[in-house]
């Protein structure tokens, strides 16, 4: 299973989105289904911002054990080290797409900043995915070449992106916030007004 779980993120949004698609177009435009609807959808988002919440936890952890394994070159530790922290990114890399997983899957009824996030979160972590199988691959192919530029250029990367996903959820979840905010204000100026 191992870094695959990324892999599968891609194969699941096309049908997930033409199940949802004719799912959707078979429903009768009845206001007790609309309702329904709606509040099915406010699952899924609440669903989708836990989800997301853990992605930025899960992201944290993997910038910080990125930027160790980062650092290891410079150490001059053993392979077994190596191999050792590169089993603990993969493990937070694939409990990341174990949760992204789920944001496909439930893509189509988010809300549109939750969306946003998915669609660039996903592709950074299938990538992170990609390096940290070549980073293994290097390794057990290389266990003296730990400085070869290729293995390193790896590490930097996964470090590197590692800190572009924790950033970028960070980001999104802070304008959620945000925009939570503003509304609960924009409400509280409408009733002071009435």
């Amino acid at each position: 299973m191992g870094v695959n779980v990324i892999r599968k993120i891609g194969y699941t949004v096309l049908p997930a989105v033409l199940l949802a698609g004719s799912v959707f177009a078979a429903s009768p435009a009845r206001q007790s289904s609309a309702i329904t609807a709606d509040a099915l959808t406010w699952g899924f988002q609440k669903e989708a911002s836990g989800l997301l919440g853990e992605v930025q936890v899960l992201s944290g952890k993997l910038r910080l054990e990125a930027d160790k394994l980062e650092s290891f070159p410079r150490s001059k530790l053993s392979w077994e080290s190596h191999a050792n922290q590169l089993n603990l990114v993969r493990e937070q890399i694939n409990q990341i797409g174990d949760r992204l997983e789920r944001l496909q899957e439930i893509r189509h009824v988010t809300s549109p900043w939750q969306r946003q996030v998915i669609d660039r979160v996903v592709p950074v972590a299938v990538e992170l995915a990609a390096r940290t199988e070549a980073a293994i691959g290097h390794l057990n192919e290389n266990k003296g070449h730990l400085f070869a530029p290729v293995y390193v250029d790896h590490l930097t990367t996964l470090s590197d992106q590692a800190g572009e996903m924790k950033e970028s959820v960070n980001t999104f979840l802070e304008f959620a916030e945000t925009q939570q905010k503003l509304d609960q204000l924009q409400e509280k100026i409408r009733d002071l007004q009435s």
